[in-house]
């Protein structure tokens, strides 16, 4: 149980820091620094995957719901198994 709780919280976090980054990158400027440019790149290697195929109908006005939709997937996911 305790992993199952590790495992769901590791998620959030990785959405909650796509999210960031997402502020982050375009304010880091023409040069970013290179540790940020890796951390930025595994994050979209772990959550495009997911984001994807639910940005095709996700986004409203340039606005990117995906991460929204996939915390309540993932919520909804936690409730029905107890965690």
């Amino acid at each position: 149980m305790v992993l199952l709780q590790w495992f769901f919280n590791a998620i959030y976090v990785v959405i909650f820091a796509k999210v960031a980054l997402s502020f982050i990158m375009p304010i880091a400027g023409q040069r970013p620094h290179p540790t940020l440019v890796r951390i930025n790149l595994l994050v979209n290697q772990i959550t495009e995957p997911v984001f994807a195929p639910i940005r095709r109908y996700t986004v409203f006005s340039g606005i990117d719901f995906s991460p929204f939709v996939v915390i309540l997937v993932v919520a909804l996911v936690r409730s029905k198994l107890g965690v």
